[in-house]
Order: C-alpha cells, then structure tokens, then sequence
C-alpha cells in the first residue's frame, strides 16, 4: 500500500488531503455500533482510531478461543450416537482451528498456545501424544477414523446410515426436505451446493451483512438461502419455491436496512445475488452491463480502470447494490445534472415467474415498471445495461 504523505497547508492538494481525512473516520464509525463509536468518539486521527479498534477486537479472539477449547474438554460421548458425537466435535473443532489461528501470529502467543497442558486434553480417546500437539489442527476425516475406530466396524455402516436419516428428519422442516429434494431432481447444475441452512456459518454471515438495521433483527428468518454463481441455477430455485409454496426474497450484493429481502410472514427463500457481479463495459457504445450483484463501488472500480471521463449516475455510498439501487429510482451526487440510476438504464434482463429472461425488446411494460417500481415486484433481475455518462477528468 502506497504512503500519502500529509501536504503542507499552501499545497492545493491540501483541501482534498484534509476532506479526505475526515471520511475515512466517517466511515469507520458508521460501520461499528452505536456503543463501540461513543466509546470513541473523540479520537480523530483515523490512524489512531483503526489502531484502537484493532485492539479491541483482537481481544477478543483469546476469551473465544479458551471458551471452545472448554467446550471441547468437557464434551463427552455418553450416551450421544456417533453421528451427533462427530457433528458436535466436527462444530467445535472448525470453531477453534479458526479463532486459533488468531492467537497464532504473535510468536508468543504461538508458543502459549502450544505448551498449554489443558488445551484440547483428551476431548475424546486422543492425548497430547497422539495429537503430537501440531501448529497444524488434525484434518476432520483423520478426527472421524479415530472416533470410528472405538465403534465395531461390522454393524456401524448400517447404525450410521439409520442415525443419518434421523439426524436430517429432526434438522429440516417438511419444506426444507421437499425444497432440497425438488433442486436435487430438476437441477442440472451443483445449485445444492449453495443451499444454506440456518445451521451453516455461510448463512450467518450472509445474512448478518443484509442485517444492518437492529430493528429487524429478531424478525422471521429464511429457511433457506440460495446463492447462485451463475443464471441457470437460478431457474431450480424459482421452479421449486413454486412448487412447495415458499415465497422468494431478493437480495442484490448490498445491503438491506429495510429487511425487504429477509423478512416475511410466510416461510420463504432467500436469493442472494452477490456472487453474480460480472461487469462489461463497451466505451464505444458508453454502455455497461452489470449484473445485479455487483455494488456500486465495484461499478465505479470497473469504470474507472476503463476511463477517466465517464461515470454513473448512482449514490455515493459504494457498498449499495445496483440491483436495488436502481430497482428503487436511484438518488445520487450527480441527479440533478443526469437524473436518477433508473433514469440511466437502457435495457435488462428479467427472470420472471416462469423462468423466462425477458429484457426491453421483449417486454417494454416490464422494463418501464422495473426501472423504479421495485424490481423483485416482477421477476429476478438479472443484470442491467446502463448509460455510461461524460465527467471531467479532474
């Protein structure tokens, strides 16, 4: 990273230098929470606010990590199956290589970690010995060998396929099952593989990242998020909520502080598009297509390594998606002089009900009530062809 060196107070650069110096803490307080930004407020050296916020934060992966590793030494099989015993270590394990890694990268706290004489203490028929106390955590198929090899071999394949069954009966509702079986049946694509449950990390962490406003917090919950990494796995996901009766929630590469894409009185789906953010632009047409996950500062990265004298009339903040931005009007810096994001579209492609792709030439209705009108209202939006417009270069 390249070093930008205070200017002196006569420089013409200094202005900018200093407008710039007041965002980068603006931006940081409005990522953290309201409790966390009081507690810092008066700092406002963005350095200084950065360096202490690390602190804090790094704080917190050693409580953490000595809490897992509690959970590990106090975990017994009992009377627990097989399969619950391995799926409880399996969580924790995974848990701990991440927050480990954490402790890790001070070599003093590298060398705590490993002389500790408590730390994963035979958890299970496994001892500092056998564990040889690696920097390195055992992999989870070596954990599942050791912990088979105390069941008897002979009857354990059959034990295990009935438990297997039981665990998923208990672990998804009646939808879940019918929707995880529809996609398996009419999917030609490894949709399944980006089907999350409430019980993946992935779907935490997707859906912490929509969550921006607490007021929606405690709302209802999808049952399912999908996150399709290209349009045709799309079509299983709308073919198979229309089949069972689950309503579909669409959520661009943004965020969403009016919970419209995770909340809802009915079980539903969630379509996250964030892995579809592909963006071509065609300087000789000034036009640009831009699929619905991408967000504006993504955008505005891709135009401009292409150009210095063209932009996009969209908001100002960069971790909006276009897909609602524009869906919804599309307010900005530069409306007043090329109006509005929808203002700027010249045409889209449209997924609708029936997994058809529409765009402008086949449905100039849809593509007027798409621009503005709230787009998940008529289909999946798939991507845009926006107007690229003349800026100066400086």
């Amino acid at each position: 990273m390249e070093r930008c060196d205070k200017p002196s107070p006569t420089s013409p650069n200094y202005r900018q230098w200093e407008r710039c110096g007041a965002m980068v803490p603006s931006r940081i307080l409005n990522s953290i929470s309201k409790d966390i930004a009081n507690s810092v407020e008066y700092l406002f050296d963005s350095l200084k606010l950065w360096s202490e916020l690390k602190y804090r934060y790094d704080q917190t992966n050693g409580a953490k990590s000595y809490q897992i590793q509690k959970e590990i030494n106090d975990l017994n099989q009992g009377t627990l199956d097989i399969t619950t015993y391995y799926s409880r270590m399996k969580k924790l394990w995974g848990g701990a290589k991440h927050h480990a890694f954490a402790l890790q990268v001070e070599e003093q706290k590298q060398r705590e970690f490993k002389s500790n004489p408590h730390i994963f203490a035979e958890p299970f028929p496994l001892n500092a010995s056998s564990l040889g106390y690696y920097s390195q955590f055992p992999a989870k198929k070596a954990l599942m060998l050791l912990l088979f090899q105390r069941e008897e071999m002979g009857s354990l394949q059959i034990l295990f396929v009935l438990l297997l069954s039981l665990f998923l009966a208990k672990c998804f509702s009646h939808e879940q099952q019918e929707l995880l079986h529809c996609l398996s049946t009419y999917s030609e694509s490894n949709i399944t593989q980006h089907i999350y449950n409430p019980n993946s990390p992935t779907y935490t962490s997707i859906l912490e990242y929509a969550q921006k406003n607490p007021r929606w917090w405690n709302s209802s919950h999808p049952i399912f998020i999908a996150s399709p990494r290209t349009e045709a796995e799309i079509r299983p996901v709308i073919l198979c909520s229309k089949k069972i009766g689950l309503q579909i929630k669409i959520k661009s590469g943004g965020h969403d502080y009016e919970g419209i894409s995770f909340r809802s009185e009915s079980p539903f789906v969630m379509l996250d598009l964030s892995n579809l953010n592909e963006i071509k632009i065609d300087l000789n047409e000034e036009t640009a297509w831009v699929q619905s996950g991408a967000t504006l500062g993504e955008l505005y990265y891709a135009i401009a390594k292409r150009s210095k004298v063209h932009g996009f009339p969209g908001g100002v903040c960069f971790s909006v998606g276009t897909g609602g931005l524009i869906s919804g009007g599309g307010l900005g810096a530069l409306t007043r002089k090329f109006g509005l994001a929808a203002d700027n579209v010249v045409d889209a492609r449209v997924m609708d009900v029936n997994e058809n792709i529409l765009d402008r030439e086949m449905n100039e209705d849809l593509f007027w009530a798409v621009r503005g009108g709230g787009g998940a209202s008529f289909g999946v939006i798939l991507s845009w062809k926006l107007k690229l417009v003349r800026v100066p270069e400086k």
